[in-house]
């Protein structure tokens, strides 16, 4: 509240308002298992692949019209359509960025939550964390109605930790531009560079060419300095206050030619897709957003194609897609289709993010997000693996493109689990290689000798012995105490999914601090090949992790509260002796 109070009181003094600114499978989590599915795609249901549905309710105004807010209760005059066509005839970029001490999570937190918003920015806000919802920050929250901050925004687009854009006003003293809601856009986006360590960058566009906007430039050149300096300041006055706890999320990782896919696998799944493109930025930016562009890798369609917020991004004769927000050579949304079998999904509800950064050696690394993923049911789950392998082949197009040609698959693969747990490295290691570390989440029998040329066995049946049908054995081959160790396994009988694929594959179980009393646990799975028994496989072990680490993650959490309880009745005692 401290910080929101002090920028309201720079907003007075500049005489404006900040213009809007089951069952367990019988299988143990070590060894994990998944296939790359080889499907037949036809160049139409491709393309549906490519990008996902969006949500046709949420519609964004394009850059200097009014806001879907205001449209009912104001006119469109002369002045409002001069300011508008000067907006997208010439459009400058103002751009700020700082390093401050905290974690992408924190920054998640700060920037989108009325809380966060709170503790540095503004004292009151409506925020809703979907595209096109209301994205309102009433930095002077006592000024008269309409000058508060940012009412009438709206959020263009986000992707979870990383980024998100919204719309913005121009400050009441601009009434050129505020009393006719001619609205600009920010993006704010955040790389963590270390544990607690990341860099905020904010990308304000939209500004036109006139007297008006050039005031509007000057305003937020200064007034963006002044909330980044807010940001740092109450994570350096009040880090361990506003520290959030990471949240634990599951992923599953693994190469598809020149792509990393990366599945998160928690309630709210989203996808990623990554691949280094050997080509520059305005060259990927080009075949991504311009007509020819598209055609270059994507010869037999006759895509449409206009780039601006609320655009045209069609790739296909009927299609539906349009653009959300863009930034230009750095961000790309896109709302999307999906193929007829998914008629549920292709009413809309999730929506593609491209994002762009320039590598060292005159490359471009080019991600791929797809969010707003469900698991309600089994339709949702088949297009959910249907996008995987779709937008997999397709980021391969454009890689192909520059390079040449493809990357050659190799016979076998490897598949990453990843999550960052709220807990110390020691206990995550003690959770998984002692018999009541085990048996207090996973197992209720248990037995381990750990060392190279030791085990760990399990049983899900409570009342078996070690031995008894359904044992699963882990054999383990090299370890770093605390650290790493790899196995190769032996199914039991009754896990048919697993068996001709589970004695095949070995794995490596990684654990390194991340940060204070947090811990990046990596789960390596080696030797995969492909076929109907892998994609058996693959099926059976997803889910069987998924609920795994639902259970690690839900141990990691009471570990913490009993740990918290304990300080709380040591610090009661402690004042007691004082007393």
């Amino acid at each position: 509240m401290k910080q929101s109070n002090q920028i309201a009181r720079f907003v007075k003094h500049r005489a404006c308002g900040f213009g809007s600114l089951c069952a367990m499978p019988k299988v143990l989590l070590i060894s994990l298992f998944a296939v790359t599915i080889i499907c037949a795609f036809n160049t139409r249901s491709l393309a549906s692949a490519m990008i996902t549905a969006q949500d046709q309710n949420a519609t964004t105004p394009k850059d200097g019209t009014k806001s879907a807010a205001s449209k009912d209760n104001a006119n469109s005059t002369a002045s409002m359509n001069d300011a508008a066509a000067s907006n997208q005839q010439s459009e400058r970029l103002l751009r700020k960025q700082t390093l401050i001490r905290a974690s992408a999570y924190d920054l998640w937190w700060a920037w989108t939550t009325t809380e966060g918003i709170a503790s540095f920015f503004a004292p009151d806000s409506n925020l809703e964390l979907k595209p096109g919802g209301t994205w309102e920050l009433y930095i002077v929250a006592d000024a008269p109605e309409g000058s508060r901050g940012s009412e009438g925004c709206k959020l263009l687009t986000y992707v979870p930790y990383k980024m998100l854009s919204f719309e913005w006003t121009a400050p009441p003293n601009i009434p050129e531009l505020r009393s006719k809601n001619i609205l600009s856009r920010v993006m704010v986006d955040f790389d963590e560079i270390a544990p607690n360590q990341s860099m905020v960058k904010i990308t304000h566009q939209g500004f036109g060419a006139s007297p008006a906007w050039d005031k509007a430039y000057d305003y937020f050149d200064k007034a963006w300095d002044y909330v980044l300096n807010a940001l740092d300041r109450a994570f350096n006055e009040r880090g361990s206050e506003l520290r959030q706890t990471v949240p634990v999320i599951p992923m599953k990782r693994w190469d598809d030619g020149a792509v990393t896919v990366t599945s998160n696998d928690a309630k709210q799944r989203w996808q990623r897709f990554d691949a280094v493109i050997p080509a520059s930025v305005d060259e990927v930016w080009n075949a991504i957003t311009t007509p020819a562009g598209l055609k270059s890798f994507m010869p037999q369609t006759d895509p449409q194609i206009d780039l601006s917020v609320g655009g045209d991004y069609k790739i296909w004769p009927g299609a539906n897609s349009t653009i959300l927000d863009y930034c230009p050579q750095r961000m790309l949304t896109v709302s999307g289709g999906a193929p007829d079998q998914f008629p549920n999904v292709k009413k809309g509800g999730t929506w593609g993010t491209y994002m762009l950064e320039p590598m060292v050696n005159g490359h471009t690394q080019l991600s791929l997000y797809t969010m707003g993923w469900t698991d309600e049911d089994e339709e949702w789950k088949s297009a959910y693996d249907y996008f995987l392998n779709g937008n997999a082949v397709y980021v391969n197009w454009i890689y192909n493109h520059f390079a040449g040609s493809p990357v050659a698959k190799p016979e076998e693969r490897e598949i990453v689990w990843e999550a960052i747990l709220d807990a110390p490295v020691d206990d995550v290691w003690a959770l998984f290689t002692t018999e009541s570390g085990i048996q207090s989440w996973m197992v209720p029998v248990a037995e381990v000798d750990m060392r190279p040329g030791g085990h760990i066995k399990t049983n899900y049946n409570p009342q078996a012995k070690i031995g008894d049908e359904g044992t699963i054995t882990h054999n383990i081959s090299t370890m770093r105490p605390g650290r790493m160790y790899s196995s190769t396994a032996k199914a039991p009988k009754n896990a048919p999914a697993a068996k001709g694929v589970f004695e095949e594959t070995w794995g490596i179980m990684q654990m390194d601090p991340h940060g204070p009393d947090r811990t990046r646990l990596r789960l390596i799975s080696c030797g995969w090949g492909t076929g109907d028994e892998w994609d058996k496989a693959e099926k059976f072990f997803t889910w069987g992790n998924r609920v795994t680490l639902e259970r690690l993650i839900a141990r990691c959490e009471k570990l913490k509260q009993r740990e918290s309880r304990t300080v709380q009745v040591n610090t009661q005692s402690d004042d007691k002796d004082a007393g």
